[in-house]
């Protein structure tokens, strides 16, 4: 991973956060948030799983993304100060 050279967006953060309210297969994952493969696999993810956001685990030869405790108080802290709005109003995702 290249340090500093593609900061983490916090809307590829919140993304992922919001879609993975349980468990999820890392390539279901990548096709809901849309984020760039490159940044998602090189950059997001290591970055979320170094931040302790996230965790890893293998099921039947699939990865299945988990948030951890400290992701879900990041994704309830988010949800409390409304960023889907602020995002939206950036333009930066579109919402369903």
């Amino acid at each position: 991973m290249r340090e500093l050279s593609n900061p983490v967006r916090c809307v590829h953060l919140y993304l992922i956060l919001k879609h993975v309210q349980s468990e999820i297969s890392l390539n279901e994952l990548y096709t809901k948030t849309r984020i760039a493969s490159s940044a998602f696999y090189y950059t997001v993810i290591p970055t979320m799983l170094k931040l302790g956001l996230i965790e890893i685990s293998y099921e039947n030869r699939k990865k299945i993304i988990r948030l951890t405790e400290k992701g879900r108080k990041l994704l309830e802290v988010l949800n409390d100060i409304e960023f889907e709005k602020v995002i939206a109003k950036e333009a930066l995702v579109v919402t369903p």
